[in-house]
């Protein structure tokens, strides 16, 4: 007795095969834990406040952005974030050979003018009453093309940038 009459059938059989073979996935719980050098990453990004509201939290986080320069590019209270650019430098007085030492210098970056960015997060910090976390995030962006697409994001991993930053709001 013939199983496959036809190489239709088998073709249809392996297709069917393989389209039952690519609807497993990787395993969930592997894709939403985090490695330690993330954890550390994220801790250094990220400062506590305590006795102050998450909208008076926002508004200095705004004031400090552009104290710092930057323009903000977007900004809403209810969802806790704001991002913005500047070109140049980052006016926390690090020096240019410093900010290669520390990251910049990989061989990937492309050779095209590039602008300093930051994202910064607000949320409660579900431990208290009136306790809210800051998470700031400042990278280099190169932007291209006439419409200025970003098409190259590295970010800053110096703790030290962070402290001085976060000096500047009250906790």
């Amino acid at each position: 007795m013939k199983i496959y009459k036809t190489t239709g059938n088998l073709f249809l059989t392996f297709i069917l095969i393989n389209l039952l073979a690519g609807c497993s996935g990787p395993n969930p719980r592997n894709m939403t834990t985090m490695s330690p050098a993330m954890n550390a990453k994220k801790e250094m990004q990220t400062s506590r406040f305590n006795n102050l509201s998450e909208q008076d939290l926002h508004h200095q986080t705004i004031n400090l952005v552009q104290d710092l320069g930057f323009q903000i590019i977007y900004a809403n209270a209810a969802l806790g974030i704001i991002t913005g650019e500047k070109p140049g430098n980052l006016g926390l007085h690090f020096s240019e050979s410093m900010g290669e030492a520390f990251a910049f210098g990989r061989a990937e970056q492309p050779a095209f003018p590039y602008r300093f960015g930051i994202i910064a997060t607000t949320r409660p910090a579900m431990t208290g009453f009136n306790e809210y976390l800051l998470r700031i995030k400042v990278m280099r962006v190169w932007r291209a093309g006439s419409l200025q697409k970003i098409v190259f994001v590295n970010d800053f991993e110096n703790a030290s940038l962070y402290q001085k930053i976060f000096a500047r709001l009250p906790k």
